[in-house]
């Protein structure tokens, strides 16, 4: 059976260094953004991927379709044997576009994983591998202050991908984020 860390070291291992961002803060380089920065705390191995700074999908005409999350974080988890996956996704004040965004990098993280299964032969994505999509924003609908994890529970969406709003004025610190119980 595989672990959560030959997984990750397969996904670092296909995924080609253009992709690779190598700072624990979020950054949008876009005009006129409220939510530019954002640190994160995230404690053993982890992966950073910013994907939509390139055209990654040059079969489409420029618009809604490439539309793909700001960021991939990934990091095994030894204490509980599993791999965690953190879509997110930097806003300024407006959330109308924000779930597509996230549902287009749940999509395209389970294609990056499917293909790695695929090379491993493995029958698909394994159980320990945990999806979270965290929207990151300012205005009223990001919670304002710091994320206590006893008292936040991520939702759903129809998918079964579990997401949260968060202030981008907060360090996000995933340590917690992965142990948030969803609903």
């Amino acid at each position: 059976m595989i672990k959560p860390t030959e997984l990750f070291q397969k996904l670092n291992d296909i995924i080609i260094d253009t992709y690779t961002f190598k700072s624990k803060t979020l950054k949008e380089d876009r005009l006129n953004t409220k939510c530019s920065n954002v640190q994160f705390l995230l404690n053993g191995q982890l992966l950073v991927y910013k994907f939509d700074a390139l055209a990654i999908f040059p079969y489409f005409e420029n618009g809604s379709q490439n539309a793909l999350s700001d960021y991939f974080i990934i990091s095994p988890d030894d204490s509980d044997n599993s791999l965690f996956i953190f879509i997110c996704n930097l806003k300024s004040s407006k959330t109308s576009n924000t779930h597509d965004q996230v549902h287009a990098g749940y999509v395209f993280a389970k294609f990056l994983l499917e293909t790695v299964c695929r090379l491993l032969k493995l029958n698909g994505i394994p159980d320990f591998v945990r999806f979270r999509a965290i929207h990151l924003g300012i205005g009223s609908d990001f919670t304002k202050g710091s994320i206590n994890p006893r008292k936040l529970v991520y939702k759903s969406y129809s998918n079964g991908l579990p997401y949260i709003f968060s202030s981008c004025q907060n360090t996000l610190n995933l340590n917690h984020l992965k142990k948030i119980p969803i609903s």
